[in-house]
């Protein structure tokens, strides 16, 4: 029977006989694109975009596998140990690609597995409180986690960006909320609608339809600016934290090794359907900030937001608690 590492080898071999594809008759077949999270998320809505889009340009169908499982790094290993031919991508988030590493052991060289191709949207998050949460603003918020440090919860799914966004707000504020994990994000924001968290830092597309039914209510915004979406919420750092700013981001990666011919052809076609006027609608119209950029640009990027999540799991200590 063959062990996981002796079928990671045998992948690796394959890889060097397998020659390059040419940037020209890519795609000649079906292409994977690898998700790490269940449909219906953010990343799953971005991904299908693309897809669809990828279908029609190419002339072949281009499958979304949806991969959740061990907090993204499943779908990762798949793509960091696929052929890096073009027929396996990946879309992922920033959690994904930076905060898995300094959070736990990985089966694959996360700094060097992939190649990113493009940038695709960013999103900020929402503080937000059920309705019988007794606050109405941010600093009321505050208050009232000063006056009972540790009784209020918030949950997400353990080392996310939506975790780290709670991490970074109890640092900036001095105050201390109680984290509740859960396998995935949208089990905390059923548990927050149902009074069993008191609070959460949800993305604008899982919150807005219980913003809008009233069952959750937003009181700031992670970015420094207001959504247009939700212009009578402040900015978390007008609203009592100045300078807090945190937000989530999506990006298109290939195998690492993908000869530059094709990934030069995969940044711009990319980088074309992402200028495409329904789909940036869709987007924004979902709270996305639709982004397209360059392979270089898009690695520079993600160098420093590495920096920005590395020193919250830092000074949160998440590594040692999350164990």
């Amino acid at each position: 029977m063959r062990t996981p590492f002796a079928a990671m080898v045998l992948g690796a071999l394959a890889i060097g006989l397998c020659p390059p594809a040419s940037a020209e008759a890519y795609p000649d077949r079906p292409v994977r694109m690898v998700v790490p999270s269940a449909p219906g998320g953010g990343t799953d809505l971005i991904s299908r975009i693309i897809a669809e889009k990828f279908t029609r340009k190419w002339g072949t169908t281009v499958v979304v596998d949806n991969r959740a499982g061990g907090g993204g790094a499943l779908a990762a290993q798949i793509a960091a140990t696929a052929r890096p031919d073009g027929y396996t991508l990946m879309i992922a988030t920033g959690g994904h690609i930076t905060i898995n590493p300094l959070l736990m052991d990985l089966p694959y060289d996360a700094a060097n597995a992939f190649a990113p191709i493009s940038l695709l949207a960013t999103s900020p998050y929402l503080l937000v409180i059920n309705e019988s949460t007794p606050a109405k603003s941010v600093k009321e918020l505050i208050d009232l986690a000063r006056a009972s440090p540790g009784k209020l919860l918030y949950g997400s799914a353990a080392g996310s960006p939506d975790h780290l966004a709670g991490e970074l707000f109890q640092m900036m504020t001095g105050t201390r909320f109680t984290h509740v994990p859960y396998k995935s994000s949208a089990g905390g924001v059923i548990d927050l609608i149902g009074g069993r968290l008191t609070l959460g830092f949800v993305t604008i597309p899982a919150a807005m339809p219980h913003i809008q039914s009233g069952k959750l209510r937003a009181l700031g915004s992670s970015d420094r600016k207001r959504s247009p979406l939700l212009p009578e919420v402040p900015a978390i750092a007008e609203a009592g934290v100045p300078g807090y700013e945190l937000f989530t981001w999506y990006g298109f990666f290939a195998p690492a090794r993908i000869p530059a011919e094709l990934l030069k052809k995969l940044s711009t076609d990319v980088r074309e359907v992402m200028q495409e006027s329904d789909v940036r609608q869709k987007l924004q119209g979902q709270g996305f900030d639709p982004v397209a950029n360059r392979p270089d640009e898009a690695a520079a990027f993600i160098k420093k937001e590495s920096v920005v999540f590395g020193k919250i799991v830092s000074g949160a200590n998440l590594r040692n608690r999350l164990k």
